[in-house]
């Protein structure tokens, strides 16, 4: 089985291993493409005129929104080129906690002033991940989803 792509703007993306940087438009045609028939998970600018974004969710493929701090954008791609994807619905829900977290709780000082613990974050947030009643998304109890910035409840 072929690697899920992980995806995102080419500014936080360049150079990071294990993250496909979304460059021009026809680079950024060939990954999203990659996404739909690998899997994977698009991480888009927060602002509503992200065309990889657009284009991602015709595409049908998932996308979640960075938060909009560049230092804490920037972490989360990082990481999220570090972690595991053998089992891609656990990789994309630990990606959406850290992304809840930083956006929803106001958490953007504890990722930042994380840069070492990674893996840790990791595990937590595999734990920590919550449905979306809206979507098919999620992020942490009462933080908002990293897909649809719904707030999140309870769930499992």
């Amino acid at each position: 089985m072929a690697r899920p792509v992980f995806a995102a703007p080419a500014a936080l993306a360049e150079g990071v291993p294990g993250v496909t940087p979304l460059g021009d438009r026809d680079d950024a045609e060939r990954t999203l493409a990659a996404v739909r028939r690998r899997g994977g998970l698009v991480l888009a600018d927060p602002g509503p005129g992200d065309h990889v974004a657009v284009a991602s969710r015709a595409m049908g493929s998932p996308v979640a929104f960075l938060p909009s701090v560049a230092g804490v954008a920037g972490w989360i791609v990082a990481a999220a080129g570090r972690w595991r994807r053998d089992d891609l619905p656990a990789a994309v829900h630990r990606v959406e906690a850290v992304i809840s977290v930083a956006v929803g709780a106001g958490a953007t000082d504890c990722v930042l002033a994380a840069p070492d613990a990674a893996s840790l974050v990791c595990r937590w947030a595999h734990r920590a991940w919550r449905p979306c009643r809206w979507c098919a998304g999620g992020g942490v109890r009462g933080a908002r989803c990293a897909r649809c910035r719904a707030p999140i409840g309870g769930g499992r």
